[in-house]
């Protein structure tokens, strides 16, 4: 799904809008993206960053400063995809899904919300 176009689906709802799996559906309005992934659930996407041994979230578009992409699904399910140095963070259906199948469960809500700006 092209950037800047509001999604018209709720979270935890299937398929995106599309119809094709993996994609990405960005909420403009509210600064969210989602992934419709290709397991048919849908997660909500956003870079974090550790400190100090704690999660700090930087927000719903890419960052450089990010060290983790954190995936979260309406139910309250978490997952973590740690970056490797120097890994492209671009948010792309295909290479999002693909961290998403690679991120490891977590155990508790990692961080507050995403900053709105």
């Amino acid at each position: 799904m092209a950037r800047g176009h509001r999604a018209r689906a709720q979270p935890g709802t299937m398929p995106s809008a599309s119809g094709a799996l993996p994609a990405l559906v960005w909420d403009v309005k509210r600064r969210r993206v989602y992934l419709d992934g290709a397991d048919r659930v849908r997660w909500r996407v956003h870079d974090c960053a550790l400190r100090d041994g704690r999660v700090v979230p930087i927000g719903w578009t890419p960052s450089a400063r990010a060290t983790h992409r954190v995936f979260r699904t309406a139910e309250g399910v978490y997952r973590a995809y740690a970056f490797t140095r120097g890994e492209i963070r671009e948010l792309t259906a295909s290479r999002v899904d693909a961290q998403c199948a690679r991120a490891k469960p977590m155990t508790r809500r990692p961080c507050a919300a995403p900053p709105s700006g």
